[in-house]
């Protein structure tokens, strides 16, 4: 059985054939390593295999931070401020 490293590069190296096998396969990779331009090229082919249209892409810690800061600006809102953010149209709704 891999380890996770190794599982991780057969990932890599699979999705690396993929997309240099065609011109269109190639161009489809380049939108989603646009998107991510932050990531060297080994992670944004980790995470074109997992998920194409990724948009953005966060490791827990991250995440968490985000999270911490958007709860504390939340948490800092007078009732007045709080309450607009129901006048805000529902995306997820929109996207169905």
């Amino acid at each position: 059985m891999p380890t996770k490293l190794q599982a991780c590069e057969q990932i890599a190296g699979k999705t690396a054939k993929q997309i240099t096998a065609s011109h269109e396969s190639w161009t489809d990779f380049m939108k989603t390593a646009a998107r991510l331009y932050k990531y060297p090229y080994h992670e944004q082919l980790k995470i074109y295999a997992k998920r194409p249209e990724a948009t953005a892409c966060a490791d827990e810690t991250e995440l968490l931070t985000l999270t911490d800061s958007v709860l504390g600006k939340l948490r800092g809102m007078s009732d007045e401020e709080y309450a607009a953010l129901d006048l805000l149209p529902d995306f997820d709704a929109e996207a169905e």
